[in-house]
């Protein structure tokens, strides 16, 4: 299932190499289902499909290049290339990583104000609470997010002989949902504790655990960032003796 998400990146959502990939993933959906129905415990089995992320058409036009910004980077670690750049400053002597951090973050938010606003640098511990990321360190001391259609990165692109003036669509994911519709993915579901044809507001990937957990009867997992509330429309009334256990802590 996972080629799907391989072959948006290479050729785009919109491609026709994407609807051939979803027609592949689509039978195998039905080889699945079909198996399912066969099964001596078909009354019994739940089919949830999920998806993590959508999918964006980019060119690498529409990239922010911050080594074009003069912000002393001399020995800050970086990673994850593409919709956002994480930064961290912990290789640097202890003293200097303070003065070094804002240094670089007002650099850089007055390079990105200058550069037409297509990326917002973040302090880890001011960026949205909806990321979950504030007490993560693993998600960088700087965070710089571009704008929806957007990359962000530091040096030039390696050269692309398929490619040099930059416009061949591929896709990317990893915008805030919140902010781009086209970050929304996939959520399906059926069987015998689910009401059919049930529509549900926008579902929440953190919810889909303490769902699936309460399909089987078993306490959600510990320390979960969802509840599954955004799920619940799609549970039929339970039995009373079922609903003890299904609610039990």
């Amino acid at each position: 299932v996972s080629t799907l998400d391989d072959v948006g990146h290479e050729h785009g959502p919109d491609s026709p190499q994407v609807d051939s990939a979803l027609v592949a993933v689509d039978r195998v959906l039905g080889r699945l289902r079909a198996a399912l129905a066969a099964s001596p415990v078909a009354d019994r089995v739940h089919l949830v499909v999920a998806s993590d992320h959508g999918m964006r058409a980019v060119t690498r036009r529409q990239t922010v290049d911050l080594a074009r910004c003069d912000a002393p980077l001399a020995g800050v670690l970086s990673a994850d290339p593409g919709p956002t750049v994480a930064l961290w400053f912990d290789r640097l002597p202890a003293g200097e990583r303070a003065a070094r951090r804002e240094a670089v973050h007002a650099a850089l938010a007055r390079c990105l104000r200058a550069a037409g606003g297509h990326a917002t640098v973040w302090r880890r511990e001011e960026t949205p609470e909806a990321w979950g990321i504030r007490g993560q360190p693993r998600a960088g001391d700087l965070l710089v997010a571009g704008e929806p259609g957007w990359q962000v990165r530091i040096g030039a692109a390696r050269p692309d002989s398929t490619d040099p003036d930059g416009t061949r669509v591929s896709g990317a994911h990893g915008w805030d949902p919140a902010v781009d519709p086209q970050m929304h993915a996939v959520f399906l579901a059926a069987g015998p504790q689910l009401v059919a044809g049930a529509t549900l507001p926008p579902v929440e990937n953190v919810d889909v655990a303490p769902f699936v957990a309460r399909l089987l009867g078993i306490p959600a997992p510990r320390g979960a960032d969802g509840d599954g509330r955004t799920l619940a429309a799609a549970l039929r009334p339970a039995p009373p003796d079922l609903l003890l256990v299904l609610e039990k802590d």
